[in-house]
């Protein structure tokens, strides 16, 4: 079982501060497909375009988005997180109750204050394109002025 974390081990952030571009799901080829563009060095200012492609979907769930950050005008690409459930995340009753063989992950999504839920058999990336991007980081390093 290959899930968004094993996809996404050999990129030196995984999906961690990762731009979700787009998301499809189709439900009735049970996968999901997510563009993303993911952070390639240490300081977060050069990606890439990528796609992790999940199969086997069996379960899939949104929160509401946050109201506060759509009325703030805060919303705009999200970037996101990738984990399992475990003693600090308890997963949803309808992801406890999947099939053994699948895999479960949450994904948060920093723009609407919500996650996403997911449960399937398989995840894979890919690099859409070998053009770097130029990205402008979020974070200030320590030593570096406002």
């Amino acid at each position: 079982m290959t899930d968004l974390l094993d996809a996404t081990s050999h990129l030196p952030w995984g999906l961690h501060d990762a731009t979700l571009v787009g998301m499809e799901v189709d439900f009735e080829k049970a996968m999901c497909r997510l563009r993303v563009v993911v952070m390639l060095d240490e300081r977060q200012t050069t990606g890439r375009l990528g796609e992790v492609v999940v199969s086997g979907l069996s379960h899939f769930a949104c929160e509401p988005i946050d109201d506060i950050r759509v009325d703030a005008g805060l919303m705009g690409l999200p970037t996101i997180d990738v984990g399992r459930f475990g003693d600090k995340f308890r997963e949803p009753e309808f992801v406890a109750s999947a099939d053994a063989s699948s895999w479960s992950n949450w994904i948060f999504l920093s723009a609407s204050n919500s996650f996403i839920y997911m449960v399937a058999k398989s995840a894979a990336y890919r690099d859409v394109s070998s053009e770097l991007l130029e990205l402008k980081p979020g974070v200030i390093f320590p030593g570096e002025s406002i």
